[in-house]
């Protein structure tokens, strides 16, 4: 399967589980776009497969009462519960991940890194500062090319296995 199908394929999987979560809630997408603090098409691209950014995805998983890891890994709300951790210091969290993962972990440059993933070094570096929020796509290409979990990537706060030196 090429790395195409396999992104579409995530794609749809996500979206799905998000449209039966919000059907299985009784919301109409205009419901869950007041109550997750995203306009409506946001919801409808999430929903239809097109993806989206992962703020989006996360806003939409509080929305149900879970983090984004639980999302990812279709956790039931009451499995995981969703932590309030703003989004600049989430992203700057994740950040962090993925350079510790390239620098500490595989002693890779930020160009090795792009280029196996398949985004830009430019891309990697932002990412690695806290100062883009990507799309759902990007983050798991660099978790693929990490032979990361992406769920891991994308975890609230620290991961259980997190400490000051080795994450796992």
């Amino acid at each position: 399967m090429t790395r195409q199908q396999q992104e579409s394929e995530f794609l749809s999987s996500l979206s799905e589980q998000l449209r039966h979560a919000r059907e299985k809630a009784g919301w109409t997408e205009a419901e869950l776009a007041c109550r997750a603090g995203v306009d409506v098409e946001t919801v409808k691209r999430l929903e239809c497969g097109v993806g989206g950014r992962v703020l989006s995805y996360r806003s939409v998983a509080a929305a149900y009462g879970l983090s984004l890891r639980g999302l990812l890994t279709g956790a039931a709300p009451a499995d995981v519960p969703a932590e309030a951790e703003e989004g600049k210091a989430f992203l700057r969290r994740v950040g962090s991940r993925v350079r510790h993962q390239r620098r500490t972990e595989r002693t890779w440059t930020v160009a090795y890194l792009a280029g196996q993933a398949g985004v830009s070094a430019d891309t990697v570096s932002l990412l690695e500062r806290g100062l883009g929020d990507a799309r759902m796509l990007t983050y798991r290409r660099l978790a693929a090319a990490l032979d990361y979990p992406l769920s891991d990537l994308l975890a609230e706060g620290q991961p259980s296995n997190e400490g000051s030196i080795h994450w796992t």
